[in-house]
């Protein structure tokens, strides 16, 4: 029966999730990125908390 209630608790907690992302992509405020400014902005993150990449990675 706990299954039950925590699969149920998990599928609520999904829903609002999906639907917190899409109010957020319907906002007039929203900020759209291209691919490459996503790329550029993740390399960016990874440097900062992981160092530079190494040298023989793609």
């Amino acid at each position: 029966m706990q299954q039950v209630h925590e699969a149920a608790e998990y599928d609520r907690w999904f829903r609002e999730q999906v639907q917190q992302a899409l109010d957020e992509a319907d906002s007039p405020n929203a900020e759209w990125l291209t691919t490459d400014e996503m790329k550029e902005s993740m390399e960016r993150w990874l440097t900062e908390h992981y160092g530079p990449k190494p040298e023989n990675s793609r």
